[in-house]
């Protein structure tokens, strides 16, 4: 099983919204993280974070849709919030496993911008036109010499 402990006090911080957890550990380890979750943040009287099951990792290549339909249906079934896939797979994330099963869209970069390690990277503006829920913006803004003008433009560009 999966337990948490009296240090798990972040678990309801209002910093923690969310956390990930790799869809690869099956249903059984899905749901033990999901229970123990939510329990522990009733036992300290907040609210659980979102629990986001991974899909395939964006730096690779693997543009198997049926492995990560696959994968999130299993994360469902184990009462994941949602999963994290590329901006490409919404739509069938979406249509397969309906709409309120969220999606955490990484390899989020500008238009005309360096993928990096990234192979299957957006826009912002593609990743929410194909119905993505939340979106992770790393070093197109850590990265940038004015991050506050990198995170005004990818807003700007939505």
């Amino acid at each position: 099983g999966f337990s948490l402990g009296p240090s798990d006090r972040a678990l309801v911080s209002p910093v923690m919204r969310m956390l990930t957890i790799h869809a690869a550990g099956g249903t059984a380890m899905m749901r033990a993280v999901v229970d123990a979750v939510r329990e522990r943040a009733a036992e300290l009287g907040g609210t659980a974070p979102l629990v986001f099951a991974v899909t395939v990792l964006t730096s690779l290549d693997n543009d198997d849709t049926a492995e990560i339909l696959r994968r999130a249906a299993l994360a469902r079934e184990a009462e994941c919030d949602g999963v994290v896939c590329a901006a490409a797979e919404v739509p069938a994330v979406k249509a397969n496993l309906g709409e309120e099963f969220l999606t955490l869209v990484p390899g989020i970069r500008p238009a005309g911008a360096e993928r990096g390690d990234q192979r299957r990277t957006a826009t912002a503006a593609e990743a929410v036109a194909n119905g993505a829920d939340y979106l992770v913006v790393g070093r197109p803004i850590l990265e940038a010499h004015d991050r506050r003008a990198a995170a005004k433009a990818l807003l700007d560009a939505l």
